[in-house]
């Protein structure tokens, strides 16, 4: 096939698997955490709410941030320094009561010098150290997205189609069965 034929597929296939709401949204990434697995993604400004919208139709949420490796980690790959960017915490619920939005417990903070404040939602900031402050959310900035790839168990998806579902599988499994002889 020419170039130019694949380019139209390739253009109808992404046309018809992300829906509208993802166009011209992601800014930066997926980049993986060779540590975690969790990929990513930069996306473009947009109030907390909004762009708590556009990383769920990514299948993630704001990113949570664990710890400081993980806090540094994050702006390092895509921050400018001095500008907000959203992050998954907020204590919209119920003042002073921070939570993620992805239902992870929070253990480890960064905030900034007089943080948080009485706005609701929370967002990481470059500077000489990298840290949180809280804005109102109707505010437009950036934001991270954290997605955790999810796990079919140890021996994964493929594994288990093998060993279960195939001829192939079975007829393994009876030539290693014990039979007694006579």
């Amino acid at each position: 096939m020419s170039r130019n034929i694949m380019r139209y597929i390739t253009a109808f296939l992404l046309f018809i698997h992300f829906p509208q709401s993802t166009w011209g949204a992601i800014y930066g990434g997926p980049v993986t955490n060779k540590t975690t697995g969790h990929r990513y993604y930069l996306l473009s400004p947009n109030t907390w709410a909004g762009a708590e919208a556009e990383a769920v139709t990514l299948g993630g949420h704001l990113a949570t941030i664990n710890d400081a490796a993980e806090n540094d980690y994050v702006i390092s790959l895509f921050a400018r320094s001095g500008w907000p960017y959203w992050i998954g915490l907020n204590d919209a619920e119920s003042e002073g009561e921070f939570r993620w939005v992805s239902g992870q417990a929070l253990g480890f903070t960064a905030w900034g010098d007089g943080q948080p404040s009485d706005a609701d939602y929370a967002a990481s900031v470059q500077g000489v150290t990298n840290y949180w402050l809280t804005l109102p959310g109707e505010e437009i900035h950036p934001a991270f997205v954290e997605v955790v790839p999810e796990t079919v168990g140890p021996i994964g998806l493929v594994g288990m189609m093998l060993s279960v579902l195939t001829p192939w599988g079975r007829r393994r499994r009876r030539k290693l069965s014990c039979r007694r002889a006579g």
